[in-house]
């Protein structure tokens, strides 16, 4: 059985690899001050509120790889941008979203979907198939009983029914000199949404952690807690393709990890999918600064 909670002490063991990646411990406790001093609040969309929970198994599947090649190819639409702009889009055609439509239409769902957008996205076809693959799942079972089933039941339980129900969508694992790092980013984020949206609750939800993607590693770098050897920033600063399961690539996220643990000893009030929200407000303020690593995968 998978327990998400693993990932931490898997993550600060492989880092141990990785002479090329240092974590700053005295800057972490300078940006949590900096974090309390800028007194922010996140306040969930209201837009976004006890949907179908289809709706958030559908948008926090499809929430990979928002950046491009070209920047000013980003995916918009109405003035919103990346995945806020795909959960606005998914909503408006959630009632095309019944499990045979989206098993024999993906492609079609797929279009509905960009239609009257900007931008591009990428991975298309892995997009497509994931939308088929929810499809399949979903004429096989009723994810508002599932969900309701796995209510007020550890998280570990509802995560690993995911992750064996639906492989190509959340098997997000990674392995570095024989250990097993389950990232699970999508995973977490869908139990958090479906806790702070939906309104299901969860036992243990601490054991979510932070969310290894591209977005936080970045802001770490940019506040000088995840310092890196000049070889391997600039791959990221000249925006160079990092490959997935690249040394790299997973240095990168088990620093995430470990880095939020270290934040969250200065916020034992705030559950990880908290903090989470709390960084990636901070990243959205200072993305402009910020230049994030670039992995092409279906994971984040």
């Amino acid at each position: 059985m998978v327990k998400l909670q693993n990932l931490l002490n898997n993550s600060k063991k492989v880092l141990n690899f990785f002479k090329f990646l240092k974590i700053n411990k005295k800057q972490i406790n300078f940006f949590s001050k900096e974090i309390k001093n800028n007194n922010l609040h996140f306040k969930e969309s209201k837009d976004f509120l006890n949907l179908d929970p289809i709706f958030y198994l559908l948008i926090d599947s499809l929430n990979f790889c928002f950046w491009n090649f070209n920047d000013n190819q980003i995916f918009s639409y109405l003035n919103k941008f990346n995945s806020v702009a795909l959960a606005y889009k998914i909503k408006e055609n959630l009632k095309y979203a019944n499990p045979k439509f989206l098993y024999k239409n993906s492609e079609k769902f797929y279009k509905l979907l960009l239609k009257n957008t900007k931008g591009n996205l990428l991975l298309e076809k892995q997009r497509i198939l994931i939308i088929k693959q929810i499809g399949k799942f979903l004429i096989k079972n009723d994810f508002y009983k599932i969900l309701s089933n796995f209510n007020n039941k550890d998280v570990d339980l509802l995560a690993n029914f995911l992750v064996r129900n639906l492989p190509y969508v959340f098997l997000d694992v990674s392995y570095k000199n024989g250990f097993q790092l389950n990232f699970f980013k999508k995973i977490r984020l869908l139990i958090s949404d479906l806790i702070s949206l939906a309104g299901f609750e969860f036992k243990n939800q601490n054991k979510l952690l932070i969310f290894p993607d591209y977005g936080l590693p970045a802001l770490f770098i940019y506040k000088n807690i995840i310092e890196l050897d000049k070889k391997y920033l600039n791959k990221i600063l000249n925006k160079k393709i990092i490959k997935k399961n690249s040394d790299l690539e997973i240095a990168l996220r088990s620093a995430t990890v470990v880095v939020g643990s270290l934040i969250k000893e200065n916020f034992k009030d705030l559950f990880y999918n908290q903090i989470d929200r709390l960084l990636w407000i901070f990243y959205e303020r200072n993305k402009n600064k910020i230049i994030h690593h670039r992995t092409l995968t279906r994971f984040y």
